[in-house]
């Protein structure tokens, strides 16, 4: 599920998602994004912030202590990078793909660059 998507569908509130992120297309020597699959849990803005003048009806995925439970602690999420998903399973399968994709790159660029070579 995409990010933006889930903000807006606040019947997900308190409800824990797994999330994970993998981006490296300008094969930097660190990739530019490298989050593992992990759990967060959705919760309303107007819950973490009741005195703020900008009350937003969407949701924002924060960290989870060691009990399980949410904390105040947000998660930075770039939105075209990162997904929420539904069982751990999916979240890995993603996960690994995005891995493959950036291998699958540096590969192509291997294959380019020694063409060069004389």
């Amino acid at each position: 599920m995409n990010y933006l998507d889930i903000i807006k569908d606040v019947s997900l509130k308190d409800k824990i998602l797994y999330i994970s992120g993998y981006d490296n297309s300008n094969l930097r020597k660190v990739p530019a994004t490298n989050t593992k699959p992990m759990k967060v849990m959705m919760k309303l803005h107007a819950d973490l912030y009741p005195n703020s003048p900008y009350q937003y009806a969407h949701l924002i995925p924060v960290y989870l202590d060691k009990k399980g439970n949410g904390t105040t602690k947000i998660f930075e999420v770039y939105t075209d990078v990162h997904h929420l998903f539904d069982n751990e399973q999916d979240c890995i399968d993603h996960y690994n793909k995005s891995v493959d994709k950036v291998l699958q790159q540096i590969d192509e660029f291997k294959a380019k660059t020694l063409k060069n070579k004389i």
